[in-house]
């Protein structure tokens, strides 16, 4: 089923785009950065995810609520994707 495309991100201020090679190099200087891949479970299935990432689709209804269940720390960095 295709997917309307979502909404553009509202970033907060300390938020920021990286390219990826700094997203590889901050994976591997932290080990325990948080890594949360939003895509849908389709597209995870057809590309596969990046180790220790929490899965959590954006188009699902509850995300909110389940964003706070994904045992990530609000108050460390993350990297979404």
């Amino acid at each position: 089923a295709d997917l309307p495309p979502p909404p553009p991100p509202k970033l907060p201020a300390q938020a920021r785009r990286l390219p990826l090679e700094e997203v590889e190099k901050l994976i591997t200087q932290n080990p325990d950065i948080g890594i949360l891949d939003v895509r849908t479970a389709e597209e995870v299935v057809q590309r596969g995810r990046l180790p220790r990432a929490k899965h959590l689709d954006v188009f699902r209804e509850d995300f909110v609520q389940e964003l706070g269940r994904t045992g990530l720390d609000p108050a460390k960095p993350c990297i979404l994707y």
